[in-house]
């Protein structure tokens, strides 16, 4: 220390540009995250196994939650950066400079001699946690087409529903953290020429910022020329000054920020994590895109399906059943075409009767109405519905194997998380997922290794869980009868009086005064059947 405190006069002050950043947490290493998108490939090519299915979604369900409620707590909790301030720093000479300064990597050399300083920090949890749901989200619409229990089965169809709420929530808070806390503003250390602390230091000076109000009075009353400015540099736990030591973050211990010296050759952060990478780079507006778009066929399904605006010929809850009803689909949808030409050309040759048709149609029930006046209608809704049901099922796929890769690079270039893949807290989740499977299976072929006596006894117990869903169907189906009996009962009461109505009003209609034939009233035609005409 006394050689130091030699030298420090000699040397003067230096801002060296460094990347601060907290740590990936161990929860969102390779090795978890790797299981995460394996369980969801799993959920796609064992949907007739309902049990298997059920294991590996519900262990990337959990995760993805996780992700979710991460992003939550990081926007509730993220405030904008505070104001940027002058460092005043020594000018020095770019074309010669001084011998202490030779050597010296990421060094500011611009000409102006202040150093803009906005304490900011990289938060690379925010890379996983965005590959995470939006990776469950993008899943969740393929997965309902290719699941023919997920379509089909009401209850588990609303569970995925309110999952893809969920992470339909989770995608947009991460998108908007995302450019927030990827990205940070230009970090720099303030350190005497030549005596520094290495390439990578961590935050253990967090508790002794020593701020004065300003960065530029911070900095020069310890890297001054005074016995004050000395005796508080020497009471540093750091040779250098980090202004971004004095941030925080709500799911982070202080300690573990780090700062390391920006070295764009060797450091992939460097440029990866920086806004002009991220303002030109040309994949990213396209995740922005994906997520629209799934969302708009995610509603656009919801409503087809609910309101039943598609013919039957559209397998909406069996979506794969396309290919086994090729045929039949195409020869409907070539019968409607010819069809719709039928009535072009009859239309053009006889346009009076096409247009009294039209008009006669018009005046029938709605039921019959819709199919008779609307064949365009129905025809561009099918042919709609099965185009969004084919992209879903095959672009899909293709889009979030896409949107993984290219997030995968920003992760690979956040390095390591604190433990390694020998830690527990990286194959901790790999035990779980495998303690659970091994469950799932003995209890699913229980009945192999059962006795005699259980499986009697588990018998009795199907026949009672039998008999109590047919109370619960029964219920169900005498509750519908009521109802479709009120409606039918409600719709003859308005029926019979529009028609009492109708009577009342003909009886008050005055007598047509001219008469039928020879002498016969109105009064005595109508009694003897004969029609009342005008006269002739």
């Amino acid at each position: 220390m006394s050689s130091l405190l030699s030298n420090i006069t000699d040397r003067p002050l230096i801002a060296q540009t460094v990347t601060c950043y907290y740590q990936l947490s161990d929860i969102w290493a390779e090795t978890p995250r790797y299981l995460y998108y394996c369980l969801l490939f799993l959920s796609f090519v064992t949907p007739r196994h309902t049990w298997l299915a059920h294991i590996f979604f519900g262990g990337a369900v959990t995760y993805a939650a996780t992700a979710a409620f991460e992003a939550f707590i990081l926007l509730s909790a993220y405030a904008p950066g505070p104001a940027i301030q002058g460092v005043s720093v020594p000018y020095f000479n770019l074309t010669n400079l001084p011998e202490v300064l030779e050597g010296i990597p990421a060094l500011w050399r611009f000409v102006y001699p202040l150093v803009p300083v906005q304490p900011d920090y990289l938060e690379l949890d925010i890379d996983a946690i965005t590959a995470v749901v939006v990776t469950a989200y993008l899943v969740g619409l393929p997965l309902q087409c290719w699941s023919s229990t997920a379509r089909t089965s009401r209850m588990l169809h609303l569970l995925i529903f309110f999952w893809n709420i969920l992470m339909l929530a989770g995608t947009l808070a991460a998108l908007i953290l995302w450019p927030n806390l990827n990205t940070s503003f230009p970090q720099f250390r303030f350190c005497f020429a030549g005596i520094d602390d290495g390439n990578t230091t961590e935050n253990s000076d967090y508790h002794n910022m020593n701020y004065s109000g300003s960065w530029n009075e911070s900095i020069w009353s310890i890297f001054g020329n005074t016995d004050a400015a000395t005796e508080r540099w020497i009471e540093m736990s750091t040779v250098c000054y980090y202004p971004c030591f004095s941030t925080s973050q709500i799911l982070r211990s202080p300690d573990s920020l780090r700062a390391t010296l920006w070295d764009p050759d060797n450091d992939p952060r460097a440029i990866l994590h920086t806004w002009q990478y991220y303002s030109t780079d040309e994949f990213q507006p396209l995740i922005y895109t994906a997520v629209s778009v799934f969302t708009a066929a995610q509603i656009y399904l919801l409503i087809v399906g609910r309101l039943g605006l598609c013919t039957d010929r559209v397998p909406i809850y069996r979506p794969f059943q396309l290919w086994t009803r090729r045929t039949e689909i195409m020869h409907s949808f070539i019968a409607d075409v010819k069809y719709a030409l039928h009535r072009m050309k009859i239309a053009m040759r006889h346009p009076k009767t096409s247009a009294a048709r039209q008009s006669s149609s018009a005046h029938q029930p709605s039921e019959i109405a819709r199919s008779v006046t609307h064949p365009v209608l129905c025809f561009f809704n099918d042919l709609n519905t099965i185009v969004v049901l084919l992209a879903v099922m095959f672009c899909g796929p293709v889009v979030i194997i896409a949107f993984v890769v290219w997030i995968e690079r920003y992760l690979h270039a956040d390095g390591q998380p604190r433990e390694g893949v020998e830690a527990v807290g990286q194959w901790a989740f790999i035990v779980q997922i495998g303690v659970l499977l091994v469950a799932v299976i003995i209890i699913r072929f229980r009945h192999v290794i059962a006795s005699e006596n259980e499986i009697q006894r588990d018998i009795v117990l199907a026949r009672q869980k039998v008999a109590d869903l047919e109370d619960i169907a029964e219920k169900k189906r005498t509750a519908r009868n009521a109802k479709a009996a009120n409606t039918t009962n409600s719709n003859s009461n308005s029926n019979s009086r529009s028609f009492a109505q109708n009577l009342a009003f003909r009886k008050r209609k005055p007598a047509i005064e001219a008469g039928p034939k020879e002498g016969v009233s109105v009064s005595q035609s109508t009694e003897s059947g004969i029609p009342a005409v005008e006269g002739v």
